[in-house]
């Protein structure tokens, strides 16, 4: 029987933690955040190699010329100043400029290419007073009748598109662009000078100029950008007839790939305008992606600027639901989704952006990083706006969604900071004991379970539980909440006797005030069960896990992510049983569920989605543990690769994920692999948890492991005191995780043939497994074979058969008679009989 390799995920979903997803009956009624994580790493080490890798793919040299003469004669790489493209929208609407032009949009489908929505230029008028119109991109004329047909289309609602398709055009004359013969020379700025503009044309050219006149501020009076719909001659961009002469086709080509990208390293920075904050139209935009691919492999500045409004929207989303936020930017930023009118651009596009790593990841996790930190921005100034006010409850109110926020994206001190400040403001507005400063407590106590703070979490959950009881009543299930909190926190203590009671009480608060139906109730159960789980109460464990599947198929329906959690947690059991006769049935049950909880995961959130990567882990243990470990390494690396695009390289999700590669290399014999996960693992868990978090002494644990394996048992032992300290610090001296790092120090003494040493490490194991998990617990068993094996080295063979047979009692009651590690134990006792009998002959 091997020493244990301890991960952080494996074997257990992400809900388990209270860290960043709070179990699941406090997660449902309480407030705390919910949603996915997303940490903010603007200048992560992973996102800075992502952004190196996307610079070396520009196959582009410095010394070339950005647009050939023909390219010049669709394009030119002059500004023009804001200040001018707020006149022309401004003329645009007092109808100085094009005072022709009418515009209505289709209430009805005309064909295929004319659908409602559609904007129609209305020429002239027929005798029965319908309109003739055409439609910019289509080559069919329409006859519509005003009012019926098809509504005005006022000048302040127009489109950038409209501007580019009607406006445009009309003022262009011998193919030229529009700044020739309408702008003062003051207006037209070098090549290449000041900000490029990314936006979604088919959005309001009022909401963009707006837009841009936030971002430039005091210095929108001198500030110049470039955008397409002025700089470039649109009837010939946009033309791409068989007339097209080749020259012509030719430049298209040039600017539309390799010239567009030089264009954008030119330029100060690049700003795309978020039409929305919850779904920004220019990472739909296949264009777009292609302006913002240019942008990050140029290594340029890239920012984003919001439409008036938007920032309400973000507001209001942030006071009633901030997990939300980081769900919404997972479901609508995957730019593998973007799309363009043209087949021929889209697959210009998506061949180019899979040329860099064979698909989006890259783009997406650097862009989704400024997103990211974006929101945080937004939060921060939502409560720099509450602090103007006098009103010291709503500001608190925002304070603590902030918090929520932070929380959500691993930033727990700013997160801390936060709350601390909201629950000032609230004692000061409404006294000691409200619900809201309880609620703020327990988002406190929250921080310190997920930094490790376990004493202070506890202390916390205290407090808001007495302020809960007081005003609420003894019954509520916000008191069921915070006894799930404080139990959660003795779970993750290894106190498991108290966290069960706990869990108890706030189960029969639930089902009084909820029903025994309720899936808060479900989460009580599911809570139970796991306590069980890691007792080694595995049948009763099974038992809460089907009564928590039963009440959410009954109230969620069979397809709920809910109800996949429950079913990953059934199959996690019959891993952990491992009795042999049934084991290749329990893979395939657990593989079985496993496969249908990826469907519904898939189906709820889509395939790039935390949620899918947790469960792609679950299948890779089941592949893992039948020594399937090529199929195991594929499942990993993909939760890796969308880990690592939704939630940022830095976040703790995708240590547990490295930490789980890091095992199959290891019983691959991969050991320098294995090692170089394990330096990366360390250093998230450190950066995002700190140096004493008991996550990062798991990646140590790992590394010790690694060590020993090689025969490196120096290096591994000056890794062991750092280990120990931090899991004694974070754990308490008695927990069944300080019993597996006094195991691992043991294991390296054997190695060594330092037997004395080894048993008192192993001895010291023994005392806090037995006390924590009960004497017939597996891992009892296990330092009950080290300890026998100790003895046998040093020819105490009647000891030695003694701790033999104990732990063989023990395996035998677990795993059945013909279990491997039972033949393992039978095996040492007839070669430890041997060497007895041989001493004596």
């Amino acid at each position: 029987m091997s020493d244990a390799m301890r991960t952080p995920r494996l074997g257990r979903d992400r809900s388990q933690r209270l860290s960043q997803r709070q179990l699941e009956a406090v997660r449902l009624e309480d407030g705390a955040p919910r949603g996915h994580s997303f940490p903010p790493a603007p200048s992560s080490e992973v996102v800075q190699e992502a952004e190196r890798k996307l610079v070396a793919s520009d196959k582009s040299s410095p010394g070339d010329e950005v647009f050939s003469a023909e390219a010049r004669a669709i394009i030119d790489p002059r500004s023009i100043s804001f200040r001018a493209v707020k006149n022309i929208y401004e003329g645009v609407i007092r109808g100085d400029l094009v005072p022709d032009v009418e515009l209505f949009e289709a209430t009805r489908d005309f064909s295929e290419k004319i659908t409602a929505g559609t904007t129609i230029e209305a020429l002239e008028e027929n005798d029965d007073g319908s309109r003739k119109g055409r439609v910019y991109y289509a080559d069919e004329q329409v006859t519509f009748v005003p009012g019926e047909d098809a509504k005005v289309k006022e000048r302040h609602d127009w489109a950038t598109e409209d501007i580019a398709q009607y406006v445009v055009p009309a003022l262009i004359t011998n193919d030229k662009q529009i700044y020739l013969q309408h702008l003062d020379d003051a207006d037209v700025g070098g090549e290449f000078q000041g900000t490029f503009v990314s936006q979604a044309r088919a959005k309001s050219f009022r909401d963009l100029v707006a837009a841009m006149e936030a971002h430039f501020d005091d210095k929108a009076e001198s500030a110049f950008v470039w955008l397409d719909i002025f700089s470039a001659n649109q009837p010939e961009l946009t033309r791409r007839d068989k007339s097209m002469p080749d020259e012509t086709k030719k430049a298209y080509e040039e600017y539309m790939t390799a010239g567009l990208h030089r264009a954008i390293a030119k330029f100060e920075e690049l700003v795309v305008v978020f039409d929305r904050w919850d779904i920004p139209a220019p990472l739909q935009r296949a264009w777009c992606v292609w302006e913002v691919l240019g942008a990050v492999k140029a290594g340029r500045p890239l920012r984003i600027v919001i439409t008036p409004g938007e920032e309400e929207g973000f507001e209001k989303q942030l006071r009633t639901n901030p997990g939300e936020i980081a769900k919404t930017m997972a479901d609508n930023n995957d730019m593998r989704k973007a799309k363009c009118h043209k087949a021929e651009d889209q697959k210009m596009i998506d061949d180019a952006v899979k040329d860099i790593e064979g698909d989006f990841t890259t783009l997406n996790m650097v862009v989704n990083d400024r997103v990211r930190e974006w929101h945080m921005q937004m939060a921060r100034h939502a409560v720099d706006k509450a602090r103007q006010r006098e009103d010291e409850e709503g500001l608190a109110d925002i304070l603590r969604s902030a918090g929520d926020l932070f929380f959500s994206q691993s930033s727990s001190d700013k997160a801390l900071a936060c709350y601390e400040e909201a629950m000032s403001n609230y004692k000061e507005s409404l006294g000691d004991r409200r619900p809201d400063v309880a609620q703020t407590l327990h988002n406190i106590a929250n921080v310190y379970a997920n930094q490790g703070r376990h004493e202070e979490a506890l202390a916390k959950y205290d407090e808001a539980l007495s302020i809960r009881k007081e005003v609420l009543g003894d019954r509520h299930p916000f008191v069921a909440n915070t006894l799930n909190g404080l139990a959660s926190v003795y779970y993750s203590q290894g106190r498991y006797e108290e966290a069960l009671a706990y869990y108890e009480e706030a189960l029969l608060i639930s089902k009084e005030a909820l029903g025994d139906r309720h899936p808060s109730v479900a989460g009580m159960f599911h809570n139970i069960a796991n306590v069980y789980k890691e007792q080694g109460r595995y049948e009763e464990a099974l038992a809460y896990y089907e009564e928590a599947l039963s009440i959410r198929k009954e109230a969620l329906g069979d397809r709920h992510p809910s109800v996949a959690n429950a079913l990953n947690n059934i199959a996690i059991v019959y891993k952990e049983q491992g009795r042999y006769e049934e084991a290749l049935a329990n893979y395939e049950k657990a593989l079985a569920y496993y496969e249908k909880a990826l469907s519904i995961r898939k189906e709820a959130f889509g395939d790039r989605n935390p949620e899918v990567a947790v469960t792609l882990c679950d299948i890779a243990i089941v592949y893992q543990r039948q020594g399937r470990y090529e199929e195991a390494l594929a499942y990993y690396e993909k939760a890796l690769s969308i880990d690592k695009e939704a939630l940022g390289d830095r976040h703790r999700d995708v240590a547990d994920t490295l930490n789980n590669i890091i095992i199959v290399y290891k019983e691959q014999g991969r050991y320098d692999e294995a090692l170089a996960y394990c330096e990366k693992a360390l250093t998230i868990s450190k950066e995002v948890l700190g140096d004493r978090h008991p996550d990062v002494s798991d990646t140590l644990n790992n590394i010790i492991i690694m060590y020993k394996e090689q025969g490196r048992y120096d290096e591994a032992l000056a890794y062991c005191e750092e280990d120990l300290s931090i899991s004694k610090e974070a754990l308490g001296d008695r927990h069944p995780s300080v019993a597996t790092r006094l195991n691992n120090i043991a294991g390296v003494y054997r190695r060594q043939g330092r037997y004395d040493e080894a048993l008192a490490y192993d001895e010291e194991a023994l005392s806090i497994r037995i006390e924590a998990l009960g004497y017939r617990h597996l891992s009892v068993a296990q330092t009950l074979f080290n300890i026998a094996n100790v003895y046998s080295q040093q020819g105490r063979y009647k000891e030695a058969l003694a701790y033999y047979e104990e732990n063989l009692s023990i395996s035998k009651e677990a795993f059945r008679d013909r279990h491997p590690s039972v033949a393992n134990t039978f095996n040492n006792m007839r070669f430890t009989r041997e060497r007895m009998q041989a001493s004596t002959e």
